[in-house]
């Protein structure tokens, strides 16, 4: 029995989300940037929680141009699973999520399971970041606005890093809720 999860990447423009999106589907991160037009659609096939069962996670990676909203309304609808994505070198894309926030959040399953995404870790130590515990303070203030748990998880697209523990994070949350709950 296959169960089917629609995940949806938000976040501003060369935040990483096509990149994270590769890593996921474990295919080659280029370091050439190429802009998403509206939407890319993927689906990925994960094991489920019994030797049966499997997970289809349908993926949605959005532009990061607000002016595709018309797009982001259509295809975040009825969302599983919310990555918000910014660029742990560029502060504005933290707090840009807001925005991404507000134009989504209605839109998407009353159940779904927001995460915060800071990418671009290995860039760390070369440049001005922004701090793990301001990132963690933003995930607190959308938790509050989305009457729902957001937790912050940082990542590095381009090494991998991190990127199996966002996605163990989601199966476990999957799993330990009723949207999994795999029935004949």
């Amino acid at each position: 029995m296959i169960k089917n999860f629609k995940v949806v990447l938000v976040g501003d423009g060369g935040v990483g989300k096509t990149s994270l999106v590769r890593r996921i589907l474990n295919k080659n991160i280029t370091c050439d940037y190429s802009v998403t037009i509206g939407v890319d659609i993927h689906s990925h096939l994960l094991k489920g929680d019994d030797q049966n069962s499997k997970i289809r996670w349908i993926i949605c990676d959005f532009s990061g141009q607000i002016t595709f909203n018309k797009i982001i309304s259509q295809f975040s609808s009825g969302a599983n699973i919310v990555f918000l994505v910014f660029d742990i070198t560029r502060k504005n894309t933290l707090y840009n999520i807001y925005s991404w926030v507000n134009e989504i959040k209605e839109r998407v399953s009353k159940d779904a399971i927001f995460i915060l995404v800071g990418n671009k870790t290995d860039l760390r130590g070369s440049t001005e970041t922004v701090s793990k515990e301001e990132a963690e303070n933003v995930a607190k203030a959308l938790s509050e606005i989305l009457e729902r748990p957001v937790v912050y998880i940082e990542v590095s697209a381009l090494t991998g890093e991190n990127v199996p523990e966002l996605i163990n994070y989601v199966l476990k949350k999957l799993f330990s809720s009723k949207l999994a709950k795999f029935s004949g």
